[in-house]
């Protein structure tokens, strides 16, 4: 039983050596994303190479807007190496949850980019919400996932 438990350990850390940043402010009051509430989040790349960075919005299951306006941007020195404006859909044509979902709790990873050649250096992710309304309600968190790819 000890063998089997280290090899889906080892198989785990295999899987996820590529992720270099897995970040989720989860510091939303209420479970409400504030139309003015602007999400940094900053890293460090220490390889060159080409990523991808995908956006992680974790909601309450059976989401009431079909599709939120999304807008990301990756930043260098303060010059905007990408600057995306996403239209994110939570369930697919016959109303099935796009996330992984336990429960009530569901996590939506959306790419952004999927090769984005990216140098040594700091960088910086601004994700902004563009719901119209002041808040958007039953979000549980925002963030990034950026994995270097192969």
């Amino acid at each position: 039983m000890r063998k089997i438990s280290v090899l889906v350990l080892l198989l785990l850390i295999a899987c996820n050596q590529n992720i270099v940043v897995d970040e989720l402010d989860k510091s939303l009051t209420n479970n409400r994303w504030q139309q003015a509430d602007d999400k940094v989040f900053e890293f460090a790349i220490e390889q060159e190479g080409e990523y991808q960075l995908e956006l992680h919005l974790a909601h309450i299951y059976d989401f009431q807007f079909e599709q939120v306006p999304v807008e990301v941007y990756l930043l260098k020195e303060e010059q905007i190496l990408l600057g995306e404006e996403l239209v994110v859909s939570f369930k697919d044509d016959d109303g099935k949850e796009l996330g992984e979902c336990v429960g009530d709790i569901c996590d939506l990873y959306i790419p952004v980019s999927s090769k984005i050649k990216l140098s040594e250096g700091e960088y910086r992710v601004v994700v902004q919400n563009g719901f119209k309304g002041t808040y958007l309600p039953n979000m549980l968190g925002v963030g990034i996932r950026l994995k270097k790819t192969p």
